[in-house]
């Protein structure tokens, strides 16, 4: 993926069918302890990369492998 918020879209559409659900702003921003603007910026831009606590709550959140959320070659889902 050429950046997070194509990362971001995918990892989105893995949440919603994975659980049943649509992905709300506020609760991943509750779970990764950051406002929900910044949880618009990580979808939407300008943010151009996660790191740190953000990147392992986001990934958890959303079900997808934080190495593939920070833009490595890896697999999407861990195994």
């Amino acid at each position: 993926m050429a950046n997070l918020q194509d990362r971001m879209a995918l990892a989105r559409q893995h949440y919603e069918s994975a659980f049943g659900k649509k992905l709300k702003n506020t609760e991943m921003a509750e779970y990764c302890k950051v406002s929900k603007a910044s949880i618009g910026q990580w979808f939407n831009g300008p943010t151009k990369e996660l790191d740190g606590l953000n990147l392992s709550r986001a990934a958890e959140f959303l079900g997808v492998n934080h190495k593939w959320l920070a833009g490595e070659n890896q697999p999407m889902l861990a195994k």
